[in-house]
C-alpha cells in the first residue's frame, strides 16, 4: 500500500547535466541517439536517488516527470496540438525530437511558442496554440517509451502528463480559425484515452494527470467542475487503462474535489498548503486521497506536526490517505548538501531532497503511528521557534518604518505638476534604450568596482538619446538587488529550472528588508561616460517577490512594502545623482494579479510606495508584458507612471493583449520598441521607416500583422507606444488604412504619409525604444556559435537600420510642410 509520494522532481540533474546535453546536441556535438541515451541514464540516476531518499521502486511512488524542455509542450506534442504555422513539422503523423525543439526554440523563419510564467513560480511554460482546425491525434510515444525503459531497469514509475482540461485552459488561439480552446475538449479527451490504453498495454498500472489550471477559476468554479466531470467521466469509463491520479496543485481544490468524486477516477491529489481539507463527502470513501501537506513551491522546512494533523483529518474522509508534496518539486533547488548558508538559515530550509525526506517521515507516521515520528515533529517545531527569535528576522527600525507610512507615502505629486523628464532638448522621435546593451563583458568586478572597459554597456547605444543600464555583466538583476539588501540570502547551487535548459538561482527572502548599499554609485560612474541621459533599470517590487523564495511567517503585503521602501530609497538616491528617467520592470504584473488574494488592492499600493519618492521632473517608465485581461487596465492606470513600454509578438497582434494596449494608449503614454529580431530577411531602412509610420497610426491588428508578414519578420516583437511631455499632447491616431503599399518582393517602399491622419502635436510625443540583448536570455536561443553570431548580427543590424530610419524621419518631420501635416 502506498503511504508517501511526491508529484514531481527537479529535471536538470545534480550538476545540471541536462543543460549540457541539450547544448551539445544543439551545437551538433552529439547525435540524437547519444542525447536520448544520456537522458535515459540521467532518469535512472534520478530514480536511484529517490529510492535512497525512501521512495519505492515497486509501488509507483516515483513519478516520471522528466521533460527535455517543458512538460506543457510535452502534453501538446503527445496529442497533436501542433500550431498550423508549424504543421510541416509532422513526419508521418509523429512529432520527433527535432520538431519538438523547433516548437520550443523557433527557427530562422518562425518564432517559437510564447512563454508565460507558470502559476506565479520561477518556471515558464510554452503556450500551446490551438484553433478550430487543430487535428488531435497521438503524435508522440515518448511517455510510453520512458515508462518502458524504467520498467526494464526494475523501477515501476508513475507516468505524469498535463491533463486535457488544463492543456486547453493554458492554450491560446490565433488567426482566422481562432476559438476558445476549451471548446475542443470533446475532441481532445479520446486522444488521452488512447494514450492511457497504450500505457496499460505496456504494463502501467498507475498514471498521474496534472490539472493545475482548474483551481484558478478561469471560467468560474461551476464551469471548471463541469469540465472536469466531462473529461474524467469519459476517461475513467474506459476499461483498458491504468488507475488515474488527478493532481490539482496550484490553489484550493475543495470545490473540484467534490466534482471529481462523482467520476470513476481512483485517486486525487490536492494542495493543503494553499487550500483546505475537503468537506465530508461519502463519494470520497473509496478514493485514494493524496494530501499535499509538504510545500512543493517554497523552501521552508515548515511545521510537520500541523502537516500530520491535516493527514489525520483526511483519514476521516477515506481510509486510503497518502502523504505528498503540494506540487512538483521542480520548483525547488535539488539539495541543501552543497550550500553554505549558515547554521541558523540552513536549519529553517528544505530543498527538494529534504522535502522527500519530510514526506517519508509523514508516510511512516501514517503506516506505523504518530509515536514513531515524535522526534522529527519536535525537531521541526524547535526550528520554527528558533527562527522567530533569530536577529534579522524582525528588525524594529524596519517595522517602525512600516507603521509610520501615511497616505502621502503611496502617491507621487499631482500629475499636473509632473513635467515629464525635462527632455525639452530631445529631438522628435527620441530613441531610448529599453534594456541592456552589452557585449557580455562584466561591467563590475566581484567587489562591485567598475572594470576598465564599462564603455561596452554604453558604446552600443551611442546613437540613442537616452541610454539604458540594467545588468551588471552576467549578474542577474534580481540577485544584484538581493545582494544589496539585508534579509536576503544568495545560494551558490540553488538552481531552479526557468525554461528548457535555462535556470535561475532565486534569492531567499528570510528576514526584514533594508538596504546595505545604494545603487547610485555605479550609475553615477556610467553617467560620466556619456553626455546623454542614462536611464537605470530596476526590478519592480511585484516581480521581485515572484522571483524569490519569500518568507511565509508574516502577511505577504508587509514583505512587499518592505521591498517597496528599499526601491523608493534607491529612486531617491538616483534622482539626487541627477538621473531624470528611471525604468521599473514589472513583467509579472498580470500574473501577480491573477494569483494572490487581494492583489488588485495590494499591487497598486506597493508600486506607488516604491515610486513615491520620484520628483515631478523625474519620469518613471514601467516595462511590462502586454496585459491580456481588460480589467487589468484600471490597475495599470492606478500605478501612476509616466510611460509604459510593452512588447507584442506580431502574429498575436489584434488579440486581447493588443486590444488592451490600445485601451491603455488612450489613458497612459506608451513607448514603442522592437526586440528579439529573428529574420529570414533583414528589413531595409525604408521598410523600418514605413513600419514606424504604420505604428504611429491606430491601424487594426490584422493590418499591422500583414506588414510583419510581408517583411518576413518572425521572432520580432513590437509595441505601439507614445510618451507625453505634456499630458494634453498625447497622440491619439485615427485609423486610416487607405493606400498602404504592399511590402512584398519588389514593392515600392516610399512613405505615403500624406494619406495618414494624425492628431496635432502627436508626433512630438512618439518615442522609439531599442534593445540589444546579447547578454540576455534570447542570446542563447541559438546555441551553436554560427547560429548565435547570425542572431546577434541580425539584431544589431536591425537596431542600426531602425536608427537610420528614425534619423530620416526626423528630417522629414522637421521640414515646414511635414511639420504642418503632423
Amino acid at each position: 500500500m502506498l503511504f508517501g509520494t511526491i508529484l514531481g522532481y527537479p529535471r536538470l540533474g545534480p550538476r545540471r547535466e541536462l543543460r549540457d546535453y541539450l547544448y551539445s546536441y544543439w551545437q551538433g556535438k552529439i547525435s540524437e541517439e547519444v542525447l536520448e541515451e544520456k537522458t535515459r541514464l540521467l532518469r535512472e540516476e534520478t530514480h536511484r536517488r529517490l529510492i535512497l531518499l525512501g521512495l519505492s521502486a515497486e509501488n509507483y511512488s516515483i513519478p516520471e516527470s522528466f521533460s527535455y524542455y517543458d512538460h506543457v509542450l510535452d502534453a501538446a506534442v503527445h496529442v497533436g496540438a501542433v500550431p498550423s504555422r508549424f504543421s510541416w513539422l509532422l513526419n508521418d503523423g509523429i512529432v520527433d525530437l527535432n520538431a519538438y525543439f523547433t516548437l520550443a526554440r523557433g527557427d530562422r523563419s518562425l518564432a517559437p511558442l510564447e512563454s508565460l510564467r507558470y502559476f506565479g513560480s520561477s518556471y515558464h511554460y510554452l503556450v500551446p496554440e490551438i484553433d478550430g482546425n487543430t487535428h488531435f491525434a497521438l503524435t508522440s510515444h515518448r511517455v510510453i517509451t520512458q515508462f518502458e525503459q524504467a520498467k526494464q531497469a526494475g523501477v515501476n514509475v508513475r507516468p505524469t502528463i498535463l491533463g486535457p482540461v488544463s492543456l486547453l485552459m493554458m492554450s491560446r488561439s490565433h488567426g482566422p480559425n481562432a476559438i476558445n480552446p476549451i471548446e475542443r475538449l470533446q475532441d481532445l479527451v479520446p486522444v488521452y484515452s488512447e494514450l492511457f490504453e497504450k500505457l496499460y498495454n505496456s504494463g502501467c498500472k498507475f498514471v498521474q494527470v496534472d490539472e493545475p489550471a482548474v483551481t484558478h477559476n478561469t471560467f468560474g468554479i461551476q464551469k471548471s467542475q463541469e469540465l472536469l466531470v466531462d473529461a474524467y467521466k469519459f476517461l475513467s469509463s474506459r476499461k483498458l487503462r491504468p488507475e488515474i491520479l488527478v493532481a490539482m496543485s496550484y490553489g484550493n481544490a475543495a470545490d473540484q474535489v467534490d466534482a471529481l468524486a462523482t467520476t470513476g477516477v481512483e485517486a486525487m491529489a490536492f494542495n493543503l498548503i494553499d487550500g483546505a481539507v475537503p468537506f465530508a463527502n461519502p463519494s470520497l470513501a473509496d478514493k485514494a486521497l493524496f494530501g499535499g501537506v509538504i510545500d512543493g513551491r517554497n523552501i521552508w522546512r515548515g511545521d510537520l506536526a500541523a502537516a500530520y494533523y491535516k493527514l489525520e483529518r483526511l483519514r476521516e474522509l477515506s481510509g486510503n490517505v497518502v502523504a505528498s508534496t503540494s506540487a512538483s518539486l521542480f520548483h525547488l533547488p535539488l539539495s541543501l548538501d552543497t550550500e553554505d548558508l549558515g547554521d541558523h538559515l540552513k536549519e529553517w530550509l528544505a530543498f527538494a531532497d529534504e522535502k522527500v525526506r519530510q514526506v517519508m517521515i509523514l508516510a511512516r507516521g501514517l503506516e506505523y503511528g504518530v509515536g514513531c515520528i515524535y522526534e522529527h515533529l519536535d525537531s521541526a517545531a524547535n526550528s520554527l521557534s528558533d527562527r522567530m527569535t533569530t536577529p534579522g528576522v524582525r528588525v524594529e527600525e524596519v517595522r517602525q518604518a512600516l507603521q509610520d507610512l501615511g497616505e502621502s507615502d503611496f502617491c507621487r505629486p499631482p500629475r499636473e505638476q509632473q513635467q515629464g523628464c525635462n527632455h525639452a532638448s530631445l529631438p522628435i522621435l527620441p530613441m531610448v534604450g529599453i534594456g541592456e546593451f552589452s557585449d557580455g563583458t562584466p561591467f563590475v568586478n566581484n567587489d562591485g568596482i567598475p572594470n576598465n572597459n564599462p564603455q561596452a554597456a554604453i558604446s552600443f547605444q551611442e546613437d540613442l538619446d537616452i541610454l539604458a543600464v540594467q545588468r551588471l555583466g552576467d549578474i542577474d538583476p534580481i540577485q544584484r538587488f538581493a545582494s544589496r539588501m539585508h534579509g536576503f540570502a544568495i545560494t551558490h547551487n540553488g538552481w531552479v529550472q526557468s525554461i528548457g535548459p535555462h535556470s535561475v538561482c532565486p534569492p531567499i527572502l528570510w528576514g526584514d528588508v533594508s538596504r546595505i548599499t545604494p545603487m547610485s554609485s555605479w550609475i553615477e560612474y556610467t553617467q560620466t561616460l556619456t553626455e546623454k541621459s542614462v536611464k537605470p533599470v530596476l526590478p519592480g517590487p511585484l516581480t521581485l517577490l515572484m522571483s524569490c523564495f519569500v518568507r511565509e511567517d508574516q502577511p505577504f503585503q508587509e514583505t512587499a512594502q518592505q521591498i517597496a521602501i528599499a526601491i523608493r530609497d534607491d529612486i531617491a538616491d538616483l534622482q539626487r545623482s541627477g538621473i531624470r528617467a528611471i525604468q521599473i520592470d514589472e513583467p509579472a504584473l498580470e500574473e501577480f494579479l491573477s494569483i494572490y488574494d487581494n492583489a488588485r488592492y495590494c499591487a497598486p499600493q506597493v508600486f506607488r510606495l516604491a515610486t513615491s519618492s520620484a520628483k515631478p521632473e523625474v519620469q518613471i517608465h514601467l516595462h511590462l508584458r502586454p496585459p491580456n485581461l481588460v480589467e487589468t487596465i484600471d490597475i495599470i492606470n492606478d500605478l501612476d507612471v509616466d510611460v509604459i513600454s510593452a512588447e507584442i509578438v506580431p502574429y498575436t497582434f489584434g488579440l486581447p493583449a493588443q486590444k488592451c494596449l490600445m485601451e491603455i494608449r488612450r489613458r497612459i503614454p506608451l513607448c514603442l520598441y522592437f526586440h528579439d529580431a529573428n529574420f529570414s530577411r533583414m528589413p531595409s531602412v525604408d521598410e523600418c521607416r514605413y513600419l514606424i509610420d504604420t505604428l504611429v497610426r491606430d491601424v487594426d491588428g490584422a493590418t499591422l500583422a500583414k506588414q510583419f508578414d510581408d517583411m518576413h519578420i518572425a521572432g520580432f516583437t513590437a509595441g505601439c507606444a507614445f510618451t507625453a511631455i505634456n499630458p494634453r499632447d498625447i497622440c491619439v491616431p485615427r485609423a486610416d488604412d487607405a493606400g498602404i503599399p504592399s511590402l512584398g518582393s519588389g514593392a515600392d517602399h516610399a512613405l505615403e504619409r500624406q494619406k495618414a491622419t494624425y492628431i496635432p502635436g502627436g508626433i512630438h510625443n512618439l518615442w522609439i525604444g531599442l534593445i540589444y540583448s546579447h547578454s540576455g536570455y534570447n542570446a542563447f536561443v541559438y546555441d551553436s556559435a554560427y547560429m548565435r553570431d547570425i542572431y546577434i548580427g541580425n539584431e544589431l543590424q536591425f537596431v542600426k537600420n531602425m536608427t537610420q530610419a528614425v534619423l530620416l524621419l526626423r528630417k522629414e518631420f522637421t521640414s515646414p510642410q511635414k511639420a504642418l501635416s503632423a
